[in-house]
C-alpha cells in the first residue's frame, strides 16, 4: 500500500483506488479528446456540402473613374455573382462517413490502449 502525505502513514491507498484514477490521467483526457473530435469530423462528413456564393468587380473604368451612385446600379464596373454547388455522385457522402466512422473506432482502440498503458504504469509503481 501506499501513503499519502509528506512521510504520515495517515491513510494508505489501495492498487484498486489508484487504478479507478487512472482515468484522470491527461493522456487518457487526450485520447478521450481525440475520439470527440472524431465524433464532430463524422457529423460533418454525413453533410451534402453546402453551396458557394461568390462575387467579383472587374474591368473598373480608368478613364471616366467609377461615376456616381450606388455599386450595383450606377458605378462603372462589371459585377458578377455566382452559385456554385457541388453535385457529388457515387456515393461520395457514404464513403466519407464511413471512413469517418473507421477513424472513430481506430481512436477508440487508441483510447482503451492508452488507459491499459496507465494502469500498467500505476500497477508497476504501486509494487
Amino acid at each position: 500500500m501506499l501513503c499519502t502525505g509528506a512521510g504520515a502513514l495517515s491513510q494508505p491507498v489501495t492498487l484498486d483506488e489508484l487504478l479507478a484514477r487512472a482515468n484522470q490521467h491527461p493522456e487518457v483526457a487526450t485520447a478521450e479528446t481525440e475520439v470527440e473530435g472524431a465524433l464532430g469530423v463524422r457529423a460533418a462528413a454525413d453533410r451534402d456540402p453546402l453551396p458557394t456564393v461568390s462575387t467579383s468587380l472587374a474591368s473598373i473604368d480608368l478613364q471616366n473613374g467609377l461615376g456616381a451612385g450606388s455599386l450595383a446600379g450606377g458605378k462603372r464596373v462589371d459585377k458578377g455573382v455566382g452559385i456554385d454547388w457541388t453535385w457529388e455522385r457515387g456515393d461520395k457522402r457514404m464513403h466519407r462517413t464511413r471512413s469517418a466512422e473507421y477513424s472513430i473506432a481506430a481512436y477508440r482502440l487508441e483510447q482503451a490502449e492508452v488507459l491499459v498503458r496507465r494502469k500498467i504504469a500505476i500497477a508497476n509503481a504501486f509494487w
